[in-house]
């Protein structure tokens, strides 16, 4: 005996199709979603190890250029040295031919398909020394500044009472008292600055004037902080004129900035820009190169404050770019020590990676 099964409706077949072709399709879509997933991810991955590997290239391009500069610097150094006692002005040009100037920007230096390097050197001896300047080239450091005199005496007085070794406040000063009685308090340092950046811990400093353009008019150098203690500090503070950063309390005339130069009282306009153009043309040698470039008066001026010679503390900013524009920047502070230590001409005192 046979028994047939009555064949299915055939709504029934095709809801039974439509089912499963519902279900294949969310199948495929799955898969397309984990395989567009892992192909993003796989993407991201090969894009960070790229990243990875170009930051690495920029970094060394950098650390690089900081090496070719410190080279370049001890050459120029050893030439200038070799030089003393002779004219220095007529002399200067031959020497530093094909040299890389010792204060400026260097490039876009191309090195390429590896990308390109940026280069700015500064000599320590153009800025003001926070452990040496006295009073009065304090004020006109603040006098680069557009502040009332009121804030400008109490910046002033406040750095001295900062780095002397007690607890008596000048006139518009402050010491541990004031800055123990902040909402969050701290001791005055009562020594020499250990950085350049601590002046935002000083009273009056804000941080709109310091990033605003006075932390690149200051420097703190490892060997040149006072040597004082207790009252002979503070009147050694206060009597102790013409210190600064520079060789024989005077700055470097080819390093210090144009703002800087400008504020100085006893200097016209003109003054400051016929030397901001003459040495925007090459170093300037000696300051009697000066002489015919600015008139007497002012040339004598220019002869008490300032000096051609560096002081052997160098900043230097190298920056590497790849071609793809990924960029790594190196900041150091290099000591120059030509003819002084044969195994040792030159220290590094700071390294900071990674300055924007």
């Amino acid at each position: 005996m046979y028994f047939f099964r009555p064949a299915a409706p055939r709504h029934h077949r095709n809801r039974q199709s439509g089912i499963a072709l519902l279900i294949v399709l969310w199948v495929l879509v799955l898969l397309s979603v984990i395989a567009g997933e892992f192909s993003y991810t796989m993407s991201n991955q090969v894009r960070m190890v790229s990243n990875f590997k170009e930051s690495a290239q920029a970094y060394y391009m950098a650390v690089g250029g900081v090496n070719q500069t410190i080279y370049h610097i001890l050459q120029t150094e050893i030439q200038r040295q070799a030089s003393l006692g002779s004219d220095k002005s007529r002399q200067n040009n031959s020497l530093t031919a094909g040299q890389w100037p010792t204060n400026g920007t260097i490039g876009p230096l191309d090195l390429g398909d590896q990308g390109y390097l940026k280069l700015r050197i500064e000599n320590e001896g153009g800025k003001i020394n926070l452990n040496q300047a006295d009073a009065n080239l304090l004020h006109t450091l603040m006098d680069a500044f557009d502040i009332d005199d009121d804030q400008k005496n109490i910046i002033v007085d406040s750095i001295l009472d900062w780095r002397d070794e007690n607890d008596l406040h000048r006139a518009n000063g402050a010491e541990k008292d004031y800055y123990r009685s902040l909402p969050d308090p701290y001791d005055c340092r009562n020594g020499d600055f250990q950085s350049k950046s601590e002046l935002l811990l000083v009273r009056g400093v804000t941080r709109q004037l310091y990033y605003g353009g006075l932390e690149d008019l200051v420097t703190v150098l490892p060997e040149q902080k006072q040597e004082a203690s207790g009252l002979g500090g503070l009147l050694r503070s206060l009597g102790n004129a013409g210190k600064s950063g520079g060789a024989g309390g005077k700055l470097n005339i080819n390093a210090v900035p144009l703002r800087l130069l400008q504020a100085f009282a006893d200097i016209k306009p003109e003054t400051a820009e016929a030397v901001e153009a003459y040495r925007q043309a090459q170093d300037i040698g000696s300051i009697s190169e000066l002489g015919t470039v600015v008139e007497g008066g002012q040339f004598e001026i220019i002869r008490r404050h300032f000096t051609a010679d560096p002081l052997p503390y160098y900043r230097i900013w190298a920056m590497g770019y790849t071609r793809n524009h990924i960029s790594e920047t190196v900041e150091v502070l290099v000591r120059i020590n030509p003819g002084q230590d044969q195994d040792k001409p030159y220290e590094i005192l700071e390294w900071n990676d990674s300055i924007t």
